[in-house]
């Protein structure tokens, strides 16, 4: 599912545009034309789990109200997963409609001169390039600075692509005011827009501080504090990754109340865009999406944090879509994938043709980060295929498991043995892992984005 059209590249070139002392707040942009095709905003949550959510059935804490209000006004997808458990194949899914194994953004072969991404192609064709060609105003405002950087392919058909340097600029509260801001002194007013933003409040490290009117999250154990959920989460990796452990609960409970502050920061950041949007009169001129890239693993099936398999804490996400106007809220339960988004949003935005939505949901883990390769672990092809409520999983070389989802949501009983038709019908959709015929990526970061990434655990 290609996106095709004549399409316009608008220059990218991957620096955050020049800034002053801003004026005083102008008057509010309203769309003088708002009969005309709708603007888009898109919104993702990077590292949010579905399970973690209000709307999805999550009571341990309150994370996410203003989400679980928008999502009862609109289309609820209740069987949703990102394309593949890590950022970079994740979003070019999304903004492509192609699953990883045909858009081939996904991490470099083990072992290779350069062992870390290839990005997405010029050629793939994207949702800013087929927007912008049909006149809309194209803005991104992203958090993560690894693989949402330009040199990753990811900002194609972007007029402005932003990415602060500074870490409180990266933050949900702060993209999501530069998203405003852009509205107030960017925007022309005069055609429709398309505005992503990427938030990593709920990605490593973790909030240490609870939400106004939360309680305080459960201590560390001794000898975690000193450094906070980074060397908690390096503690767990280790305790089950590598000892081959259970978590120790409440080591697991620390970050997990962190995360989920996360999470909760990522919701205050929907409320302020909510807000904002309809002080500006254009609430009912907008369709907005907001879903995740990934999720996150706490030691179920032996993985701590993500890119590492396709298992259903790491790939269940959530996904609401809001059409304008919109006021009845709807439970899908169509099994839906990151690719699928060009498909579903081409339903309320002219521009982008009729696009078909797949009857099935692939999901695709070509190696994980280069940090967690090695020694055997985590360094295969990872692919599955799901048809609800059946899902299959590969791991290369030979190893299938076929589970059923609505009775084994943890993924722990295989059913291949007793069920070989559906295991033969799920398998013949899996694409044949194919190495892409260009070079990847080579980075080029200074000693201060190299700590970055560190801190965000894609680099030893």
């Amino acid at each position: 599912m290609r996106l095709t059209a004549a399409l316009v590249l608008f220059g990218c070139s991957g620096e955050p545009a020049p800034t002053a002392s801003p004026p005083p707040p102008p008057t509010p942009v309203v769309r003088e034309h708002p009969d005309g095709p709708p603007s888009l905003v898109l919104v993702v949550w990077d590292t949010v789990r579905a399970d973690h959510i209000g709307a999805y059935g999550y009571t341990a804490r309150p994370t996410t109200p203003h989400l679980d209000a928008l999502a009862a006004r609109s289309d609820r997808y209740s069987r949703a997963w990102s394309s593949s458990p890590w950022t970079l194949p994740s979003h070019a899914s999304l903004f492509t409609g192609l699953d990883p194994s045909v858009h081939g953004a996904v991490t470099a072969t083990p072992g290779g001169p350069q062992r870390d991404a290839w990005p997405l192609p010029e050629d793939a064709g994207t949702l800013a390039e087929v927007l912008g060609a049909a006149g809309y105003e194209t803005v991104g405002y992203v958090g993560n600075r690894a693989y949402l950087d330009p040199q990753f392919g990811l900002a194609q058909g972007f007029a402005t692509w932003e990415l602060p340097a500074s870490s409180e600029g990266r933050g949900a509260g702060a993209l999501t005011e530069a998203g405003l801001s852009w509205l107030d002194r960017g925007w022309s007013g005069e055609a429709p827009f398309l505005l992503f933003l990427n938030l990593m409040d709920a990605h490593r490290p973790y909030p240490e501080e609870a939400p106004e009117g939360w309680s305080t999250p459960p201590a560390y154990p001794p000898g975690e504090a000193a450094q906070g959920s980074l060397a908690a989460l390096d503690r767990l990796r280790h305790q089950v990754e590598i000892a081959g452990e259970p978590p120790d609960p409440a080591l697991r409970e620390a970050l997990v109340a962190r995360y989920d502050q996360g999470i909760a920061r990522n919701d205050a950041a929907l409320g302020l865009l909510l807000e904002g949007l309809a002080a500006r009169g254009l609430s009912e001129d907008v369709v907005l999406l907001v879903t995740s890239d990934h999720g996150e693993a706490f030691g179920e099936h032996g993985i701590v944090e993500h890119s590492k398999d396709v298992w259903e804490p790491l790939v269940r996400v959530p996904l609401v879509l809001h059409a304008p106007g919109q006021v009845e809220g709807r439970v899908v339960d169509t099994a839906v994938s990151s690719a699928h988004v060009p498909g579903l949003l081409s339903q309320h935005l002219p521009a982008l043709g009729e696009l078909p939505v797949p009857d099935e949901v692939i999901v695709e883990n070509r190696y994980a980060r280069p940090r967690d390769q090695g020694a055997g672990r985590h360094d295969d092809i990872d692919q599955a295929a799901i048809r609800w409520p059946w899902k299959l999983v590969r791991h290369t070389p030979g190893q299938t498991a076929l589970y059923r989802l609505d009775q084994d949501p943890a993924e722990a009983h295989d059913l291949l043995p007793s069920e070989p038709e559906q295991a033969g019908a799920l398998q013949a959709l899996l694409p044949d892992p194919v190495e892409p015929d260009r070079p990847p990526s080579i980075p080029t970061r200074s000693f201060e984005e190299q700590e970055a990434l560190r801190e965000l655990g894609y680099v030893e």
